[in-house]
C-alpha cells in the first residue's frame, strides 16, 4: 500500500502480504509455490504409518480419544506426503529430500 509493501486485501477485508516481503510465508517460494522438503522414503513411511492407524481403527484396536488423535495424525501424514512439504521441518531448516548432489540437505 503506501509503505511500498505489496500487500492487498482479500474478499473479507483481511490483509494479504507478499511472502517475499516479510508476509510470514515460511514455506512459500516466489510465485506462491511451497518448498518441498520431504524425500520419497519419508513420504512412503508416513503413508504406511497412516495406513497402520487406519487398520487399527477399523479393526477396533483403537477407539475414543486415542483414535481421534491418531486419526488427525494420520490425516496430517497423508496430506504432507501428497504435498511433499512438512511444516514441522521448516523452523529447523530440515529436509529429507535429496539435493542436486544426491544427498539430503539438512541445516
Amino acid at each position: 500500500m503506501g509503505s511500498g509493501s505489496r500487500s492487498e486485501l482479500d474478499g473479507h477485508g483481511c490483509r494479504l502480504q507478499d511472502p517475499i516481503e516479510g508476509g510470514g510465508g515460511l514455506f512459500l517460494l516466489p510465485g506462491g509455490k511451497m518448498t518441498k522438503n520431504m524425500g520419497g522414503a519419508d513420504r512412503v513411511i508416513r503413508i504406511l504409518i497412516a495406513l497402520v492407524i487406519a487398520v487399527l481403527y477399523f479393526t477396533g484396536r483403537i477407539s475414543g480419544t486415542l483414535a481421534i488423535v491418531l486419526g488427525v495424525v494420520a490425516v496430517a501424514f497423508i496430506l504432507t506426503s501428497f504435498v511433499g512439504t512438512c511444516p514441522g521441518y521448516l523452523p529447523f531448516g530440515f529436509s529429507t529430500r535429496k539435493g542436486p548432489g544426491g544427498r539430503s540437505s539438512a541445516a
